[in-house]
């Protein structure tokens, strides 16, 4: 796993802002010889992602912008075969927030962790190989 780097009265009881975002991806990485451009909601990713993760050809699988609700947590991954379950942790302010994170594939937990995300600063997990390639998570805070 690489992690990359308010207002109280804005806050819920949880410490996470009620309107905060969080934009997720679902790729799929592998190497290619002539790989093509990227989709344009990875290319501001691809620089980290080739240089963290050593692969040079990334495809989305999906992606989701959304306000996680407290009664959500089973929230993202957009698969039917993956799913992401984020649950809002106390301690946030109105430019970060925590969450417990696990990943799991249909009923089997892959990745569980308690994390911190800050504005523009996207948490890039590596997934389990999938086909031909390997599965990368993407989260980021969007104010």
């Amino acid at each position: 796993m690489l992690v990359t780097p308010g207002n109280l009265s804005a806050l819920d009881a949880t410490g996470v802002a009620p309107s905060t975002k969080l934009w997720s991806a679902l790729v799929v990485a592998t190497n290619q010889r002539n790989p093509p451009a990227p989709p344009p909601a990875l290319a501001p990713y691809v620089p980290v992602l080739t240089r963290t993760f050593g692969y040079n050809r990334f495809d989305l699988i999906n992606e989701r912008l959304a306000v996680p609700g407290h009664n959500d947590d089973r929230w993202l991954v957009p698969s039917t075969e993956l799913f992401l379950q984020l649950q809002p942790r106390p301690g946030g302010d109105s430019h970060r927030a925590f969450y417990l994170v696990r990943l799991f594939q249909k009923d089997r937990p892959l990745f569980a962790s308690e994390i911190g995300l800050a504005d523009g600063s996207p948490l890039y997990i590596r997934g389990p190989l999938w086909g031909q390639g390997q599965l990368l998570l993407i989260l980021e805070r969007r104010p």
